[in-house]
C-alpha cells in the first residue's frame, strides 16, 4: 500500500481504528485509509484527543493519560535572510549546524 501523506492545511475532525486500519476524517470532507498513522500535530491535537477518547471507551486508557499536562513550553521559529557567510565564517562548515 502506497503511503499517503495529508497536506498541511488539512484539519484532522476525528480518527477511527478498525481492524488493522485507520480511517481519517479531514473538515473538507475528505477521507483517508492507511495502516499506520502519525500524528504530529501537537499534545491537544485533534488525532490524539480521537485516539485517547476510542481507548477511553473501551477501557484501554491508562490512568496516567488522563492526567492534566504540568509543563506547557513555547517554540519560536522565525525565518530571515541568510547570514553573509564572509562576515560570520562558521557558517561555511556544512558539518555543524547553528541556532540561536
Amino acid at each position: 500500500m502506497p503511503a499517503h501523506k495529508i497536506s498541511l492545511g488539512k484539519k484532522v475532525l476525528r480518527t477511527k481504528e478498525h481492524g488493522n486500519k485507520v480511517k481519517v476524517y479531514c473538515f473538507d470532507n475528505s477521507e483517508y485509509e492507511c495502516s499506520i498513522l502519525v500524528g504530529a500535530d501537537g499534545a491537544y491535537s485533534a488525532v490524539r484527543q480521537s485516539m485517547f477518547k476510542e481507548l477511553e471507551e473501551e477501557g484501554n486508557l491508562p490512568l496516567s493519560d488522563k492526567d492534566a499536562f504540568s509543563i506547557g513550553y513555547i517554540n519560536m521559529v522565525g525565518i530571515s535572510t541568510p547570514p553573509n557567510p564572509e562576515k560570520y565564517p562558521q557558517l561555511s562548515d556544512k558539518t555543524r549546524s547553528h541556532s540561536r
